[in-house]
This record gives structure tokens, C-alpha cells and sequence, in this order.
């Protein structure tokens, strides 16, 4: 009898194992485990990523304020501008961030008397973030950096990833996980690479072909059109990193667009690296988006026609290209400017000439910027038209099937 038994619940998983590998729900329960595979490899590439790029650097700290004493500076420079005393308000605080939650820290808030319309100062109750001086004369101080805001976009985000969920469904969740793990692989691993001076140019590429990689599979999975997709994309990826460390050479970019940019050369950082970085970053959406219209809409034209050739389908793909171009270059453009609107206002205020605007090194990086991308968006086009070509190109067995049946 126990054989028996035996051989009943051997018969029964048999038969779930074979139930779970059969049928029209295969296809689903790959891209199930596909996706939650996705998911760890890319919480890995995070955690180790970070844990090597960031190397034990201590940046921020969040803390709330528990105390405050103001100490007024007079001013004895004779400047013609007027302004008020120069402040240094002392405060305790108690940290919030996970590494040292609860610890007591006294922190300092420099306010420059030029700027005091500007720098408000803080109170008992306020959230703030603060960052560790190992230079000047506060050495070994935590020094205020700004005011938590972060909090006060919460419910904009809520109502954004809930409408994304609402007319997404599915497809609005994806994009939401997609989304989170890109911005944790610029700020978790890029961004702290570059603090420790790590290969910049290397981190700056590993981020792009996580993030195309990570995308195209959680949201799409892993197809002819994702792959199509994902070529095309490295093709644009490849385009925008070699005309950018061309035209570095050829201008003799110095990297030194603010003085913000002096200070991080003080720090070790190889500035002219984290340009090439913003502008294959800030390029590899766009490549993105178009790679992904133009498989996708081909993919559509291969499942609608019986019988299609693969220069067909690439004719195709070059007219979609064309009216996406338009908008694209647009999009890119306007992005750009609207980013540094106030940059562009004053230095047009303070330029003798438009030329000598022009010649800014930091509106010739704008301007770089915007021309590398639409440049890598037409390099995209064609190819991924022609990858496109190469994966669907052929007789459409499933739409023969339906139009002629089986010759059974």
C-alpha cells in the first residue's frame, strides 16, 4: 500500500511539473522568472557596485534640528554693495540616515551676508541635510548643505506612479521598477564612482548598458524585439561616446564650465570625463525611445503582413525614423535649454558679443550636448532598421497558417 501511495504522489507531481511546462502559459512563466531574475542580477550589479565605487565616503547626513545659536560676523571689506553681517549659526541636531541614525551631531550654517536674502536660516524643527568638511577652517565639521525637500514631492510621486499604474496597468508597474533601478544606478553607483575617482568613462558606459539591458528586459522582456532594440541602442550608445571623446580633442575641452567644476578638480575628479558621462546619460533615453518605436512599430508591420522582405521592412523603418526625427530633435533641444535657462539669461546679460556667447565653454558643452544626441539618434535609426530587417524579414508562418490552413 505505501508503494502504492508512493507511486500516486510521484504521478501527481509528474504531473504538475509537466502541466507547468505545458500549454499557452509557458511563454508567461519564462518571462516570470526572466523578469524576477532581471530584478536580483540588477539589486546585485547595485549593491556591489556601490559597495566598491563608494569605498566607505561619508557625503550626507540627514538630521533634525534640536537647537540653534546665532553668532554675527561684521563685515570690514569696503565692497559698495550693501549687505548684511555675515552669520554662522551653531546647531545640535539628531541624524536620521541609516549609518549613524540617532547620533547627536553639532553641525554649523554659513550664511554670507551677500547672500543672506537667499540662505534662510534654520530653525529648531527643521530637516536638513549636512555634509563633512575635511578642508578651511571648518575641518572636521558638519556644515549645512540644504533643506529637505524631498519629503514634500512624495505625494506628487504617488500620484504619478499611480497614474502610470492606472493607464499602464502591467506595462506602468514595469516602468516604474525600470525607472527606480536606473536612478539607483546614476546616484548609487556612478555618482559615488565619480566622488572616489574611479574611471569615470568606464562607470559612465557600464551605467548606460545597465540601464539599456535592465529596461528593454523588465519592460519588454527578452524577444526579437528588445534584442533588435537593444543593438540598436548600443549602436547609438557606441556613436554618441566616439564623437564625443573626438570633439573633446578637437575643441580642447578644459572641462572648467563653473566654479563648481574648480572645486571638484580640487577633490581629484577628472571633470572633463564627467562631461563625456552627462552627455552619453543624458543621450541614451532618447536612444532608447526611438530604438524601441521603431522595433516595436516593425515588429507590429512583420505580424500584420503574411510576407514581407527584409529590405521592405527597412524602407519601413527609415519612414517611421523620419517622422520621429522631427519631434526627437525637438524634444532634445528644448530639454537642454529648459535645463539651463537661467545659465543662458545670464550669460547673454553679461556677453559683449554673441560670438563671445557662443564661444563660452560652457554653451559650446550645451551645444555639444544637444548635437551628440540628435547625432546618435540618426546613427540609431538606420540601424536598428537594419537589425530589424535581418530578425523579421521572411514569411509569417503564423498569419500563412491562418490564411491557408495546414496542408495536414
Amino acid at each position: 500500500m505505501s508503494i502504492i501511495f508512493i507511486d500516486k504522489i510521484a504521478i501527481k507531481i509528474y504531473n504538475k511539473i509537466i502541466n507547468f511546462f505545458k500549454g499557452t502559459d509557458i511563454l508567461k512563466r519564462k518571462r516570470i522568472i526572466i523578469y524576477v531574475i532581471t530584478v536580483i542580477i540588477s539589486a546585485l550589479y547595485l549593491f556591489f557596485g556601490h559597495t566598491y565605487t563608494a569605498n566607505g565616503i561619508k557625503v550626507f547626513s540627514t538630521t533634525k534640528i534640536t537647537k540653534t545659536e546665532e553668532i554675527n560676523n561684521n563685515i570690514t571689506e569696503e565692497t559698495g554693495i550693501k549687505a548684511e553681517p555675515d552669520k554662522r549659526i551653531y546647531f545640535e541636531s539628531t541624524a536620521l540616515s541609516r549609518e549613524n541614525k540617532g547620533e547627536k551631531i553639532k553641525g554649523v550654517q554659513l550664511i554670507d551676508g551677500y547672500m543672506s536674502g537667499i540662505s534662510k536660516p534654520v530653525n529648531k524643527g527643521d530637516t536638513v541635510y549636512l555634509y563633512y568638511s575635511n578642508e578651511g577652517d571648518f575641518s572636521g565639521s558638519w556644515i549645512f548643505a540644504d533643506y529637505d525637500r524631498l519629503g514634500k514631492l512624495i505625494w506628487l510621486a504617488f500620484i504619478f506612479f499611480a497614474a502610470l499604474i492606472l493607464f499602464g496597468r502591467m506595462q506602468g508597474f514595469n516602468t516604474i521598477v525600470s525607472l527606480s533601478l536606473t536612478c539607483a544606478g546614476v546616484v548609487w553607483v556612478f555618482i559615488p564612482a565619480v566622488i572616489t575617482c574611479k574611471n569615470v568613462y568606464f562607470w559612465a558606459v557600464t551605467t548606460c548598458v545597465f540601464t539599456i539591458v535592465m529596461t528593454l528586459i523588465i519592460v519588454y522582456g527578452i524577444n526579437k524585439k528588445s534584442i533588435a532594440a537593444a543593438l540598436g541602442c548600443f549602436s547609438g550608445l557606441f556613436t554618441a561616446g566616439f564623437i564625443t571623446v573626438i570633439m573633446d580633442r578637437i575643441m580642447k575641452l578644459s572641462g572648467y564650465l563653473s566654479e563648481d567644476h574648480y572645486y571638484l578638480t580640487r577633490l581629484g575628479i577628472n571633470i572633463r570625463a564627467v562631461i563625456f558621462g552627462a552627455i552619453i546619460i543624458g543621450a541614451v533615453g532618447a536612444i532608447m525611445d526611438i530604438s524601441i518605436s521603431i522595433s516595436s512599430a516593425l515588429f507590429e508591420v512583420r505580424e500584420k503582413a503574411e510576407s514581407i522582405t527584409p529590405s521592405d521592412i527597412i524602407k519601413s523603418g527609415f519612414n517611421i525614423g523620419r517622422d520621429i526625427l522631427g519631434t526627437m530633435s525637438n524634444t532634445l533641444i528644448l530639454a537642454y535649454i529648459g535645463s539651463s535657462l537661467s545659465v543662458i539669461l545670464v550669460l547673454i546679460i553679461y556677453s559683449a558679443s554673441p560670438l563671445e556667447l557662443l564661444n563660452r565653454e560652457r554653451v559650446i558643452v550645451e551645444l555639444l550636448q544637444s548635437l551628440v544626441g540628435i547625432i546618435a539618434i540618426l546613427a540609431t535609426i538606420p540601424l536598428t532598421s537594419v537589425i530589424c530587417g535581418l530578425f523579421y524579414g521572411g514569411k509569417n508562418e503564423s498569419m500563412y497558417l491562418l490564411l491557408h490552413g495546414s496542408d495536414d
